[in-house]
């Protein structure tokens, strides 16, 4: 269950501030029944990383997640994640393979792999692995994401969009992946494509929850940078998942030198 909550927090498609601290409670009353367990462990890591934001104490309890069962594939996926959250790449690679290494033919640590590489900047590598990543699974969401973005970053930018359409036919209610999708229209140069994206995303954000990331992102895309640190600021108030990655994530590299960018590093303290 506390796993079940993480991952739709994630995903952004619920609040994370509702359900996130359901997925601690789940986590800390089975550790009550086992103090030992992996899986309780690993989930409440990865939440005081990506929630909390406190880096040392999710350090510690990835480490006694992995001393409790070092052949958890999902443990050392997590803290791979963790570990490229506060920019120790080489070391996030290594964790990524590990798992790869320990659960071969699973789509999700495959695709780790290749999702650890992209946020290191080895985009060439990346593609590779995420392209052999679909071939094991063509509908997998997270593989369209991240290749996407990767060639994004190649400025292969017909090949991202295609990859960002996919998602929408795989996930369509999931707002975080339409924006997605507008961020990769309007780096593409379609940006009257992209600006819809944006109204149809505040429209919904009226009606149903929609990731304050999400629309940063498009705005990121359209080089709107007070919007999009408008809408930041509204990820940072609700903790959004994706925001954790801010310190290495390629997208906010138009951010990068403006001062509320610094001032964000060091509010969300991985200066």
């Amino acid at each position: 269950m506390a796993k079940a909550y993480y991952i739709l927090g994630a995903y952004g498609a619920i609040p994370t501030k509702e359900f996130t601290p359901k997925a601690k409670a789940a986590a800390l009353r089975a550790l009550q029944i086992d103090a030992t367990l992996s899986e309780a462990l690993t989930t409440l890591a990865a939440i005081t990383a990506s929630y909390d934001w406190d880096w040392p104490e999710a350090e510690r309890q990835f480490r006694k997640a992995l001393e409790s069962n070092p052949n958890y594939a999902t443990a050392h996926q997590w803290y791979a994640e963790y570990l490229a959250r506060i920019g120790r790449l080489e070391e996030a690679v290594a964790e990524a393979r590990r798992a790869e290494e320990l659960d071969p033919v699973s789509p999700l640590t495959n695709g780790i792999v290749g999702t650890t590489l992209y946020r290191a900047r080895q985009y060439d590598r990346a593609a590779e692995q995420l392209e052999k990543t679909l071939d094991m699974d063509p509908d997998f969401a997270s593989t369209h994401l991240h290749l996407g973005m990767t060639y994004v970053q190649t400025k292969r930018y017909e090949k991202a969009v295609s990859h960002f359409k996919k998602l929408r036919t795989l996930w369509a209610s999931n707002s975080q992946l339409l924006a997605v999708l507008g961020y990769g229209c309007a780096v593409a140069g379609e940006k009257g494509r992209a600006q819809e994206i944006l109204e149809e995303l505040n429209d919904l954000s009226k009606r149903r929850y929609v990731s304050p990331l999400a629309i940063a992102l498009v705005n990121i895309g359209l080089d709107e940078k007070d919007q999009a640190f408008s809408w930041i600021e509204k990820a940072y108030e609700d903790r959004v998942f994706w925001l954790g990655y801010v310190k290495v994530e390629p997208f906010f590299d138009p951010l990068r030198l403006d001062p509320r960018f610094t001032r964000l590093l060091k509010r969300m303290r991985l200066n």
